[in-house]
């Protein structure tokens, strides 16, 4: 009974990297985020994506920003966790922080970026 009431107190995900873009042309974006790309980015534009080459935890861990090229100029695309109030934090790979509250991974190879999110109980 006590595991339980601490499952519904804290939930942290084991780590989660920015799809690739296989998944992303195949549409099978994971559930557990809420994905967005900025106005300028048309559906064709991010089915084009190519190779990850970025990943960074924006503002203070709200969300994450995974950037890929195409044949004709890169594609952000960012994922808040769905669930209640939530904060993603760097779980595997090399990782800088920055001034402005960034967290961007140093990794020769962007697929090797994993982030966590821990969340906060609903009232």
């Amino acid at each position: 009974m006590l595991a339980v009431l601490l499952l519904c107190v804290h939930t942290e995900s084991r780590g989660d990297s920015c799809p690739s873009p296989e998944i992303i042309l195949n549409r099978d974006l994971s559930k557990q985020y809420e994905w967005t790309v900025d106005e300028n980015t048309s559906l064709q534009d991010l089915l084009s994506v190519k190779e990850l080459y970025a990943v960074r935890i924006m503002d203070h861990g709200l969300y994450v920003s995974c950037y890929y090229t195409t044949d004709n100029w890169p594609v952000r695309l960012d994922a808040a966790p769905v669930q209640g109030e939530c904060s993603l934090t760097p779980h595997a790979g090399k990782w800088t922080s920055t001034d402005s509250g960034q967290d961007e991974c140093t990794e020769t190879s962007a697929g090797n970026c994993e982030y966590t999110y821990t969340c906060k109980p609903e009232h």
